[in-house]
């Protein structure tokens, strides 16, 4: 498809030649202007007409960038999320188990507690009972000091009777 310049945009031969014969010269030149200026104009549309596909390529690869970063965000975000949502459960399960060894902690010290509680009421129940066997020794060794005691004196009273018998 060529291009041609409007022709009343400018002005024709004619005019410029009833005008002033260095008006001539001059359209002479603009006319030589012109044409360089023309040509010019159809080297930019050349130009710009082989810059079209490189510009649609480039539009082209510009969208499948777009869209496969997109893709890759998504990604990205889907795998972040997933992570986090892994991370959230593993803190949860962590709590939990925190939370139940610190109820077996607790639980064990209060079983602790209860059996050195234990421990010491069995301790005083022995101390309370060797303290009762002391005295239990104690009064089984006077009575038996009293016992010797009281046969000594029967025998005494014995002999004394059988002395008493032979006179």
């Amino acid at each position: 498809m060529s291009r041609e310049l409007n022709k009343d945009l400018f002005p024709s031969e004619k005019v410029l030649s009833s005008s002033q014969p260095a008006a001539s010269e001059e359209a002479l030149a603009s006319k030589e202007d012109l044409r360089v200026l023309s040509y010019q104009i159809e080297s930019l549309w050349k130009k710009m007409k082989e810059m079209d596909p490189k510009v649609e390529r480039n539009q082209s690869r510009l969208q499948e960038l777009t869209s496969s970063c997109k893709v890759r965000f998504e990604r990205i975000q889907n795998h972040m999320q997933r992570q986090s949502e892994g991370f959230q459960g593993q803190f949860g399960d962590i709590h939990a188990k925190t939370a139940q060894l610190l109820s077996k902690v607790n639980e064990t010290r209060l079983s602790e507690n209860r059996i050195q509680e234990i421990v010491e009421r069995h301790q005083q129940v022995v101390q309370s009972f060797e303290a009762r066997l002391q005295q239990l020794k104690k009064l089984v060794t006077e009575q038996e000091l009293q016992l010797s005691a009281s046969r000594a004196e029967l025998k005494d009273a014995l002999k004394e009777i059988a002395r008493l018998r032979k006179l």
